[in-house]
């Protein structure tokens, strides 16, 4: 059975389950004692109206900061007690329907179950609630959150700070995209086309990342979070200067100083105090990188590096942070008018390969923090397939399952 990482709160190192003795000795270690985070059950009562609603509630307080629910620990007073498990014929499709069908807006939640050696009808059952886009979520025609001692019912002015802080976050994504470049790249930069990603959490960080990370660069998160080695660059791994923001920890492959005639050597992150993570990358560049070459855009250095800004949001967010819950995900590349695939100009020929038609591209889509880490490919196919086919090349690199594909395609 493969291990599963579960978040128990800030400043907590996550917790590592795959078999029962996990379950046990993290129990008697007080690791699993009822939090903010934390909510255990010894079992569900059999199906009614109200043992549903009682467990809506529990998964409904936790959708506000995530968390996860047990089942199968004996409650304590609010310690971890016995681990004896639960009767889990039909629970997991129970706590399904309960989560979509007894919640507004329905919660999405994962469930994991570890069954006991010697009586496999029994195992303790791990719902993970994420921190919700549409938190607070209503049950019953109350709204739910949590403190230190359990679920309970939040106050008007807390469910109005919670509303305000996710409109907030929704509203004007589309504008915080296209105001990139203005906001990350030094103005002695150039006037070449580039690439901008923007990730950005549905619910902040509730601490701020950089406290989070006690110290740790962009630089170590990368060689950290991404598994595989950049093919081109400047990358993730080229981040090597330090550079002070006010919003949170950034980083650039050169010195802003030196920026100037070295826009296609620039490139910068930056990891936003709330957990939202900004690029600015090469985009047109020379072809074979003489300075009186065409300009082109390769295709398999702008996938790489959308796949590896986002395997690294997802891996900030579950490493640290303990979020879940949705994305939004967005891809602009400026100034492509008339600019073609770097294939163009290779042993494919050019007439294969008409002029990008449009100035820009821009697209934004979503995915869950799981989606990001586990389908990383897919999630890059959404932001990234109809520039691709505007470049004629979407049927060359499009679907792939690693960035080691895509120099096996030409890219």
């Amino acid at each position: 059975m493969s291990s599963s990482s579960y978040y128990l709160g800030p400043r907590r190192p996550r917790l590592q389950l795959s078999t029962w003795a996990d379950v046990t000795i993290a129990a008697s270690a007080g690791v699993l004692d009822e939090n903010q985070w934390v909510e255990l059950k010894q079992a569900v009562p059999p199906s009614s109206r109200a043992a549903n609603l009682e467990l809506a509630k529990d998964l409904a307080s936790l959708s506000v900061d995530g968390g996860l629910l047990i089942i199968g620990i004996e409650d304590a007073a609010g310690s971890a007690g016995q681990v004896v498990g639960t009767a889990l014929d039909g629970l997991q499709s129970r706590i399904a329907q309960v989560a979509a069908g007894r919640i507004a807006p329905p919660l999405p939640v994962t469930i994991d179950v570890i069954q006991k050696p010697d009586d496999p009808p029994l195992g303790v059952v791990v719902v993970t609630a994420p921190a919700s886009e549409g938190a607070p979520h209503m049950v019953d025609s109350q709204y739910w959150g949590r403190s230190a001692h359990g679920k309970r019912v939040l106050s008007d002015d807390e469910v109005r700070r919670v509303l305000l802080d996710r409109q907030a976050r929704t509203a004007g994504f589309a504008e915080r995209v296209r105001a990139l470049p203005g906001r990350l790249d030094p103005p002695q930069l150039g006037d070449r086309g580039r690439l901008y990603i923007l990730l950005e959490p549905g619910a902040a960080s509730k601490e701020p990342l950089a406290d989070l990370l006690a110290g740790k660069q962009l630089l170590q998160l990368a060689a950290s979070g991404l598994r595989f080695d950049p093919q081109w660059g400047p990358s993730f791994r080229s981040l090597t200067y330090v550079v002070p923001h006010p919003d949170g920890i950034a980083a650039a492959s050169v010195s802003t100083d030196a920026a100037e005639g070295a826009g296609h050597e620039y490139f910068f992150g930056l990891l936003g105090d709330d957990g939202s993570l900004y690029v600015s990358a090469p985009g047109v560049r020379p072809y074979g990188h003489k300075a009186d070459a065409p300009e082109v855009l390769s295709p398999g250095q702008l996938l790489e590096t959308v796949h590896a800004a986002v395997a690294l949001a997802a891996h900030i967010a579950d490493e640290y942070v303990g979020y879940q819950g949705p994305w939004r995900i967005g891809v602009l590349v400026t100034k492509l008018r008339g600019i073609v695939a770097s294939q163009a100009h290779s042993a494919y020929g050019f007439q294969r390969f008409l002029p990008f038609p449009s100035e820009e591209y821009f697209a934004v889509a979503h995915a869950t923090t799981r989606e990001m880490a586990d389908g990383t490919p897919a999630v890059v196919e959404r932001v990234a397939k109809n520039l691709l086919r505007g470049l004629g090349v979407d049927g060359r690199f499009f679907p792939y399952r690693e960035p080691a594909d895509l120099i096996q395609r030409g890219g």
